[in-house]
Order: C-alpha cells, then sequence, then structure tokens
C-alpha cells in the first residue's frame, strides 16, 4: 500500500536514526491531552455576550451558553476517574510485555 511504512523500512529508518544520532533514541507517546487551559481573561464576549471563559473539559464546556461555562465539579471526578482508567490500561500492557520497544515499530 502506498504511503504505509512496511516492517522492513521501519527498521530501515531505526538503523539510520542510529548511525546519524551515535545513540539509541526512546519512542515516547502521549497518552492524554490537556484537560484545563488557563485564560489571561476571566471572561470572554462573543456578539455581545459576555460568559466566564472556557477553561477546559475538567472545569466547563466549551458550548457558548450560560449553563455550559459554568464551572462544573462533576467534570473534574469523571476526568480523574477517566485518567484512573488510562493508568490502569497502560499498567495491563506493561505486565503483557506490549511496551517492549523490540514489538514496538
Amino acid at each position: 500500500m502506498p504511503g504505509v511504512p512496511s516492517a522492513s523500512g521501519s527498521r530501515m529508518w531505526s538503523r539510520w536514526r542510529d548511525e546519524i544520532t551515535f545513540d539509541r533514541l526512546q519512542k515516547v507517546g502521549r497518552m492524554a491531552d490537556q484537560f484545563a487551559k488557563p485564560r489571561s481573561n476571566p471572561t470572554e464576549t462573543r456578539d455581545g455576550v459576555t460568559l466566564p471563559s472556557y477553561r477546559g473539559d475538567i472545569i466547563n464546556s466549551d458550548a457558548f451558553d450560560e449553563k455550559s461555562h459554568v464551572s462544573d465539579p462533576e467534570m473534574l471526578i469523571q476526568a480523574y476517574s477517566q485518567s484512573a482508567s488510562t493508568l490502569n490500561l497502560l499498567r495491563g500492557f506493561a505486565r503483557g510485555g506490549f511496551t517492549d520497544l523490540q514489538r514496538v515499530t
């Protein structure tokens, strides 16, 4: 399939990477996103309507209405639960040998 690297192509890139840097590199993945967003202004205005700023999915919703922009503590609890689930999944992968870099291409 065009544009999709093959396993042998992936090994080739790994060899080139090692030769260019003279060292092994670690592969790093991002397992989460930014739940809270700092804002410089406490409010935002659209079409003459001023509401509290959207501060991220852990605090309030991004829909621009009064109910959505009020801080909701339940969102914090939900984010904590989702984070704990993600960590438990990663622990399971680690115990099952799925984090072995030889298996990652």
